[in-house]
C-alpha cells in the first residue's frame, strides 16, 4: 500500500485520507469475517446479518478506494466519502461561539429524541433508514459538542 499510495506517508497529505487508511483496514477486515461466516451459517437470520456486512464493508471500502485513486491521480480529494462532510461539520462547530454550541447541544438532544421515538413509532416506514442516519451524524456531532464543552 505504501508502493500504491505514497503521498499516505507525506506530511501534506489530508488528515481525513490518514483516517479513511484506518477505516479500510477496518472494513476489510469486517469484510473478510462476515464473508466467511456467511458460508458457515444455515439459519436466514445470520445468512442476511452476514450478507449485509459483508457488502456494507465492502462498498464502504471501495469508496476509500475511490478516494485515495483519486487523490493518487489528480493530487487533490475527491471528497465523496462521508468523512469530509463530517470534518467540515466539526470544524464549523468549532467555530461557533459558546452560546451557539450549547443552543446547538439542545438542538441536537431534542432532535435525537424525535427521531428515535418516529423510528421506534414506524419501523417499516420507507424513511426509517435516513432517520437512523440521521441520529447517527447528529451522534457524532453531539460528541464533538459535549468534547467542546468538557461534558
Amino acid at each position: 500500500m505504501r508502493e500504491k499510495f505514497p503521498f499516505l506517508t507525506k506530511s501534506d497529505c489530508p488528515p481525513e485520507l490518514k483516517i479513511l487508511w484506518a477505516d479500510m483496514l477496518a472494513t476489510h477486515d469486517e469484510y473478510i469475517k462476515h464473508r466467511d461466516l456467511l458460508f458457515q451459517e444455515n439459519d436466514s437470520v445470520s445468512v442476511l446479518e452476514h450478507s449485509s456486512g459483508t457488502v456494507e464493508n465492502y462498498l464502504e471500502n471501495k469508496s476509500i478506494w475511490a478516494e485515495f485513486n483519486f487523490y493518487r491521480e489528480n493530487g487533490r480529494v475527491l471528497g465523496k466519502h462521508p468523512i469530509f462532510s463530517f470534518y467540515k461539520r466539526i470544524n464549523q462547530i468549532r467555530g461557533m461561539t459558546l452560546g451557539d454550541i450549547v443552543r446547538l447541544k439542545i438542538r441536537l438532544e431534542n432532535n435525537m429524541v424525535k427521531n428515535k421515538k418516529l423510528i421506534r413509532s414506524q419501523p417499516g416506514h420507507g424513511q426509517t433508514a435516513n432517520r437512523m442516519e440521521r441520529v447517527e451524524k447528529m451522534k457524532n456531532e453531539l460528541m464533538e459538542v459535549n468534547r467542546l464543552l468538557n461534558l
